[in-house]
């Protein structure tokens, strides 16, 4: 099944109402539990915007995210 992915300009979100920002530095809980397969939002550094994510793996304070809608070769850790 293939999935579309829409890039989302950070001028056009919002905080709280869906398609939201990463919360501010420093506004993460400390114990924030993230798991393989969560779902997130994702900066691509290449174009510089915001993408529907998921996470593949995580290995110590790293994790692989993969790009909604993206190919494999498109995964990042």
């Amino acid at each position: 099944m293939e999935v579309e992915s829409t890039p989302v300009s950070p001028s056009k979100m919002r905080r709280g109402k869906g398609n939201e920002l990463p919360p501010h530095e420093g506004e993460l809980d400390s114990k924030l539990v993230v798991k393989i397969g969560a779902k997130c939002t994702a900066y691509d550094e290449r174009d510089a915007k915001w993408y529907k994510s998921s996470i593949l793996d995580i290995k110590g304070k790293s994790a692989q995210i993969h790009y909604e809608g993206w190919g494999p070769k498109y995964n990042v850790w």
